[in-house]
């Protein structure tokens, strides 16, 4: 089931006072740690895992090495925050969760650093919510195989430039993924491409 409304909200983000972070990868619960990027929390509801004020650059054509922040087969409840995310290469995805269930992505801007960017990428993932986040790439948002999803209140904007009028991406793609919300995003630009 789906409900989609988009409505003309205008989302703010922090544009300073990031720090410099190598890519994040965290892959299983016990690697929730200071290392990758964690500022506090234990990773349960009342008091998940926070991964704030990055600054992540990126840059690979290595097809291993994609993201800036990538999080895997996790369980625990986590927050990614006020980060600013930028890659180039081949093709490059700001944030990327695969089997992930409990995470929340809100307050990130991930600009189009590269045609190919991808902001942000969700694949066999429940629990999800995605908010009040600056995605102006040529594939702003990707879900795939997921589900009980809600996005809400995002700047999706197509603002590729350089690419060719017969390639135009779609800003925003579900494929396959249900029990979602998408509510109050604003859409420029691009199209939603719905795929079951």
């Amino acid at each position: 089931m789906f409900a989609i409304i988009f409505l003309g909200l205008v989302v703010t983000v922090r544009s300073a006072g990031y720090q410099p972070h190598s890519i994040i990868l965290i892959d299983g619960n016990g690697s929730f740690t200071a290392t990758n990027g964690v500022a506090s929390g234990t990773g349960t509801s009342t008091n998940p895992y926070i991964i704030e004020g990055w600054n992540v650059t990126h840059i690979s054509n290595d097809v291993s090495n994609f993201y800036a922040i990538a999080i895997r087969n996790t369980t625990a409840y986590f927050t990614i925050r006020d980060v600013y995310l930028c890659g180039a290469g081949t093709s490059s995805v700001g944030i990327y969760f695969d089997n992930v269930t409990n995470g929340q992505v809100q307050t990130a801007s991930i600009p189009n650093c590269a045609r190919n960017t991808t902001g942000v990428y969700i694949i066999f993932s429940s629990n999800i919510k995605i908010f009040s986040n600056d995605l102006p790439d040529s594939r702003s948002l990707f879900l795939s195989y997921s589900s009980n999803l809600t996005v809400s209140a995002n700047n999706l904007v197509f603002q590729c430039s350089s690419c060719a009028s017969t390639n135009v991406g779609n800003v925003f793609d579900v494929d396959h993924s249900n029990n979602s919300i998408f509510i109050g995003n604003n859409l420029f630009g691009g199209s939603l491409n719905l795929s079951f």
